[in-house]
């Protein structure tokens, strides 16, 4: 079915789903923040509720990523919480949170969402891609389990010192593109946690900002990129948070 992104791999079923760019679950009572399209080049833009669902993936490839989704919502509502403690006015000092992830699920959640947002974009999806807003069937495998990332592609915790930072949106996307043509990666936030998932197939600098990228949040620019991360720590003298990730 060619309105469905994993049509490469064939045995699409003959509906359509109306697929949520971002995991329900994940989503409700927020606004996705996106930049870097073309109607969208040079400052974020809000997408409400009602704006995020998108027929991108047939019943069959839909149905197959359950396990992928759930992963996700669950990983981001553990974020989700230990957000809510080291920023509300009045903390809840007596309550520790240690989770574990699983790394790969996660990673393919990224690659999932990262595909519903980019696809039939204006822009080639990763290096393999060999046509505009279609993803080469190498992505696709990744995201359904079928192979994993090589080359150091994959999923990067962006990491920085400092206090905790709420961001002013809760959900922010957008695309690394290189040469105004190729998406290389795109980068994620929630409520101020950084993610980068890299889609080119090689080591990339110790830090965003070495790359000629414009409008960035300089938190960004300045965090240092950490290659499947195995925990993810936050603490101070009185709280201490942990998510561990199996990879």
């Amino acid at each position: 079915m060619d309105k469905c992104w994993a049509n490469p791999q064939g045995n699409c079923s003959d509906k359509i789903s109306r697929e949520h760019l971002i995991s329900k679950g994940i989503f409700e009572n927020r606004e996705l923040r996106v930049k870097g399209f073309s109607w969208c080049k040079n400052e974020f833009k809000n997408i409400g509720v009602e704006a995020i669902t998108r027929k991108c993936l047939c019943d069959k490839h839909n149905n197959s990523l359950t396990k992928v989704d759930s992963e996700g919502i669950k990983f981001f509502n553990i974020l989700d919480n230990i957000a809510t403690l080291t920023t509300q006015s009045n903390k809840d000092y007596s309550k520790q949170i240690i989770e574990t992830s699983s790394g790969n699920l996660i990673e393919r959640w990224f690659l999932k969402t990262l595909l519903n947002l980019t696809y039939n974009s204006e822009y080639q999806i990763g290096q393999f891609g060999e046509i505009k807003g279609k993803p080469h069937l190498y992505l696709v495998d990744v995201v359904f389990g079928k192979i994993s990332f090589s080359q150091y592609m994959g999923l990067y915790a962006l990491v920085s010192e400092g206090d905790y930072r709420k961001s002013e949106g809760e959900i922010a996307f957008f695309p690394l593109i290189q040469n105004n043509e190729t998406i290389g990666g795109g980068v994620f936030s929630f409520r101020g946690i950084d993610f980068f998932l890299s889609l080119t197939p090689s080591i990339p600098p110790h830090k965003l900002g070495y790359l000629d990228i414009k409008g960035v949040p300089e938190r960004i620019l300045n965090s240092v990129l950490l290659y499947h991360c195995p925990k993810m720590e936050w603490s101070n003298n009185k709280q201490y948070h942990r998510v561990n990730l199996t990879w």
